[in-house]
C-alpha cells in the first residue's frame, strides 16, 4: 500500500509493502524513467547532499563510495572518494559494483548516460528549494524501501520547518530585516532564486539580491546602497571575517556593520546553506533565530 503525505504543498508518497513492490519504476528529475530491480545494498553518492540522506535514513551502511566533497558524517572520508566535476572516475565507479549510484545537479549530467552505457542504474534527483528537499527524501526512501524511516525524517524535517514558518509568516515584508548573503570576497552573493536565496526568504529575511540570477556578482557600491542589516559570511571559513568585511572601503557606513550584524559561518554551517539535504532545517532554525532572536 502506497500513502501519501502532504508536507508545504508537495505530495511525498511512501510504500508501506515489502521488497515484493519490486521492480519498482520512478521518475527521476532529469525526466528518465529507471527500474530499480530491488532494494539497493550497495551505493555510490555523487553529492555530499544525497549522502547526508543516507546517513538520515540510517543506511550509511550501504553506501560503498562518495564524492570529493562529501565530508559529514565525518566517517565517510574514509570510503572511496569520487570527483564531481568535471566528471567522475566512471572505472573507479562500476569496479565498486553498486547496484544504483545517486547523482545531482553537481554531477555532469554526461556521466549519468556514461554510467548508464556501463550497466550502472543511476538515479538523478535535484531538490531546488527546501521544502524539495523533503519530496527528495521520500523518493530515496521509497527507492531503498524504507518508507516508515522516512516518512518518521520527514515528519520531523516538517515540523521544524514549520515552528519557523509560524513566527516568519507573521512577519510583514516591510519588516523583515535586508540580508547580503556573501559567497566570497569578490562579492558573488546568494540571489533569491538560489537554494540558499530560499533558505533567507523563509528564514524571515529581505534579500538585497534582485533579478533572476542565483549567483550574482555585485558591486561594492550597490551593497552600500542597499544598506544590508545583517550580513552573512559564507567565506568566512576562507578568511573573510566581520573585521575585514567592515574595513572594505565605505562599507563602515553599512548597517549590518554598525550594528555588528555580521555572521560569520563556519564551514560546517556553510554547507548547511548550501546542500539540499537534511541539515537544511539547521540553515533555517539557525538564520531564523539569529534574525530573530526575541522570537526563537
Amino acid at each position: 500500500m502506497r500513502i501519501p503525505l502532504v508536507i508545504l504543498g508537495l505530495v511525498v508518497w511512501f510504500s508501506l509493502a515489502g521488497a515484493e513492490q519490486f521492480p519498482l519504476v520512478v521518475t527521476d528529475d532529469l525526466g528518465r524513467t529507471v527500474t530499480i530491480s530491488a532494494p539497493p545494498q550497495r551505493l555510490v553518492s555523487l553529492a555530499p547532499s544525497h549522502t547526508e540522506i543516507l546517513f538520515a535514513l540510517g543506511a550509511l551502511d550501504r553506501l560503498a563510495g562518495v564524492s570529493e566533497a562529501d565530508d559529514y558524517p565525518p566517517l565517510v572520508r574514509e570510503l572511496p572518494r569520487f570527483g564531481t566535476f568535471p566528471g567522475v572516475n566512471l572505472e573507479a565507479v562500476v569496479g565498486l559494483e553498486p547496484d544504483l549510484v545517486l547523482a545531482a545537479g553537481i554531477n555532469n549530467s554526461n556521466d549519468v548516460q556514461a554510467l548508464e552505457a556501463l550497466g550502472v542504474t543511476v538515479l538523478w534527483l535535484d531538490p531546488k528549494d527546501i521544502g524539495d528537499v523533503l519530496r527528495v527524501i521520500g523518493d530515496i526512501a521509497q527507492v531503498l524501501n524504507l518508507p516508515r524511516q522516512g516518512a518518521a525524517l520527514v515528519e520531523v524535517l516538517e515540523q521544524r520547518m514549520m515552528a519557523v514558518s509560524a513566527v516568519t509568516n507573521t512577519i510583514p515584508e516591510a519588516e523583515r530585516p535586508r540580508i547580503y548573503f556573501e559567497l566570497d570576497s569578490t562579492l558573488f552573493a546568494a540571489g533569491p532564486s538560489s537554494f540558499t536565496g530560499g533558505i533567507i526568504a523563509a528564514a524571515g529575511g529581505a534579500n538585497i539580491v534582485r533579478g533572476d540570477l542565483a549567483f550574482p556578482q555585485l558591486s561594492a557600491e550597490a551593497i552600500v546602497a542597499a544598506d544590508p542589516e545583517v550580513v552573512v559570511l559564507a567565506d568566512a571559513p576562507f578568511g573573510e571575517t566581520a573585521a575585514s568585511f567592515a574595513a572594505r572601503a565605505g562599507f563602515s557606513m553599512i548597517s549590518a556593520v554598525q550594528s555588528g550584524q555580521i555572521i560569520e559561518l563556519t564551514a560546517d554551517q556553510t554547507s548547511w546553506f548550501s546542500r539540499p539535504g537534511p541539515r537544511v532545517v539547521d540553515a533555517l532554525e539557525f538564520l531564523a533565530r539569529a534574525l530573530y532572536p526575541e522570537q526563537f
